[in-house]
């Protein structure tokens, strides 16, 4: 985001503002990055490409744009080529941090972003590709982006191995219903170790509802999605200020699901560190709490990309007219404007729609794993209660 490409970020910045706030709501790390040539020596293959039209250092044209809400502590990683890696310590810096995942944001999408979203992904970084908080200067290459973004790198539900949780938690009731099991627990005086599994289970249930909470938000909001695409495709009056309603909920949501994954990462297991010895007959329990616990955040973390990614393909029928163009680069328009319908349009409709019911049943299946989960974790806590009783 610097005043070389201010032209394609000063339209993103209130949105890319947006995320930088909620992230220092949430305690989240902001680390900037500057682009810049020294001199003739390190500018590889970018001088070669653009026919040496480069970023000198020193110059206005390589400083952060003046809107950015920045401040004194913020990290600013500087970096001579797309990826903000190489030859640099940034990677040693968010291990440091003990940071797991990025959002990426900024500009251009289909270069810098794009390069260390891929690059972030392979070092083990779960990666979050902002949507309306990156922008490059080719709407066609921002979308592409977007779309590889979505497929191989944004997380996912389709990484969500629920027949393993699903084998691990059985696994482990069956050793809680186990005679043999039982007696020796109340032989060998396990009571402290037997309340701190009730209260670790009670603690992941919770994680678990406020999941199952999130996933029907969602999934009702997805539902208001489809109703108000089905009433734009038979051109109902008044469609844009409902769908800016939707885009205004959408928004909200976010913010939200944002403060449920900060709770669930501060919500830990337990805080005996001694619970986790691995040579303890139950660690098969410690196990199903800190793979219920990778679970719910994962869910919710998938939630969180799916409600950031627009439902309607951008505009491939026209790009003369400007108020069509700025109509069709997203589903909910952060400007209403008026746009009569025309086929190319009902088009874009019922193909929106048509994805949105994957989308939908892919939501319904993933709450019903959700409940899943939640019941056999209930089990879990009400046979160690039984053991605790039996003491």
């Amino acid at each position: 985001m610097q005043n070389y490409f201010a032209s394609i970020a000063n339209p993103i910045l209130h949105n890319l503002n947006a995320t930088i706030d909620l992230c220092r709501q949430a305690s989240m790390p902001v680390i900037f990055t500057r682009h810049s040539h020294q001199n003739g020596h390190d500018h590889s293959m970018l001088a070669e490409w653009w026919f040496g039209d480069l970023i000198v250092d020193g110059t206005p044209d390589a400083q952060l744009i003046a809107g950015l809400h920045r401040n004194k502590l913020d990290l600013v990683v500087e970096k001579n080529t797309y990826s903000a890696f190489r030859n640099t310590d940034l990677e040693d810096k968010l291990v440091e941090m003990g940071i797991e995942e990025v959002i990426v944001t900024g500009v251009t999408t289909n270069l810098c972003c794009e390069t260390n979203a891929r690059e972030a992904f392979v070092r083990g970084f779960r990666v979050f590709f902002s949507t309306d908080g990156t922008a490059t200067f080719d709407l066609e290459l921002h979308e592409a982006t977007l779309k590889n973004m979505a497929y191989g790198y944004r997380p996912g539900m389709g990484g969500l191995d629920f027949k393993a949780l699903k084998k691990l938690q059985n696994s482990a009731n069956e050793l809680l219903h186990s005679a043999v099991v039982q007696e020796s627990l109340v032989e060998d005086g396990e009571e402290k170790w037997l309340n701190e599994f009730c209260d670790s289970c009670l603690r992941m249930l919770e994680v678990c509802g406020i999941s199952k909470d999130v996933v029907v938000l969602v999934k009702e909001h997805v539902q208001d999605v489809r109703f108000t695409l089905r009433r734009a495709s038979i051109g109902e009056a008044g469609i844009q200020d409902k769908m800016a309603a939707c885009d205004s909920y959408r928004k909200k949501l976010k913010k939200e699901i944002l403060k449920c994954l900060k709770w669930f990462k501060a919500k830990t297991i337990t805080n005996n560190p001694n619970m986790l010895m691995k040579e303890h007959k139950l660690m098969l329990v410690v196990d199903v709490l800190r793979e219920v616990r990778l679970t719910s955040i994962s869910i919710v973390e998938s939630l969180l990309s799916l409600i950031s990614t627009p439902w309607l393909d951008l505009d491939s029928k026209s790009k003369s007219s400007s108020s069509s163009s700025s109509w069709r680069r997203s589903l909910f328009p952060s400007k209403v404007v008026v746009v009569p319908w025309d086929d190319d349009d009902a088009m874009l409709l019922h193909s929106a729609n048509k994805r949105l019911a994957g989308v939908q049943m892919a939501i319904e299946d993933l709450e019903l794993e959700l409940e899943c989960m939640f019941r056999r974790l209930i089990h879990t806590r009400v046979l160690l209660l039984n053991i605790l009783t039996a003491n």
